[in-house]
């Protein structure tokens, strides 16, 4: 059985990834996703990604979409910790 999270994660970790490349390049993280520049996803499912920085912290969060189901909020941060 596929893991309906997938997409969410997978996503999340692009931009932790991305981030990483950032902060080494520019000594700070990115404080959106286009200054990130990388692509906002493009699954019908993911929806509303957010990207927040604050001095050592950053937060991306994305709506994963389920039919039938309420919308979950995924969330990564700089340590690599995913939740929803």
């Amino acid at each position: 059985m596929p893991d309906p999270s997938h997409a969410a994660r997978q996503w999340l970790h692009q931009v932790y990834y991305a981030q990483r490349e950032f902060r080494r390049a520019n000594g700070r993280w990115a404080t959106s996703v286009s200054e990130l520049g990388i692509a906002v996803p493009d699954n019908a499912t993911l929806t509303r990604p957010t990207l927040s920085a604050a001095g050592t912290l950053f937060e991306a969060t994305v709506d994963l979409i389920r039919p039938g189901q309420s919308p979950e909020r995924w969330h990564i941060r700089q340590d690599s910790l995913i939740w929803k």
